[in-house]
């Protein structure tokens, strides 16, 4: 699994390519990979920030 940071630092290269390409459906594509790559970086951060609030499941053979 990536971390936040790998996440955004792959949005962060996405957006400079953004900047470079010239076919319009080449900038929507890196456009849609930028924001893809941007909300999988805020997801692996909400879940590194909430991982104590998260129920986990319980180990085989436990009590309960």
């Amino acid at each position: 699994m990536f971390t936040a940071e790998q996440y955004r630092n792959k949005a962060i290269e996405y957006s400079k390519l953004i900047g470079i390409a010239s076919a319009p459906n080449t900038v929507r594509e890196f456009q849609r990979l930028e924001r893809s790559f941007a909300e999988l970086a805020d997801n692996a951060q909400w879940v590194t920030d909430n991982r104590d609030k998260m129920v986990h499941e319980r180990e085989p053979g436990g009590v309960g």
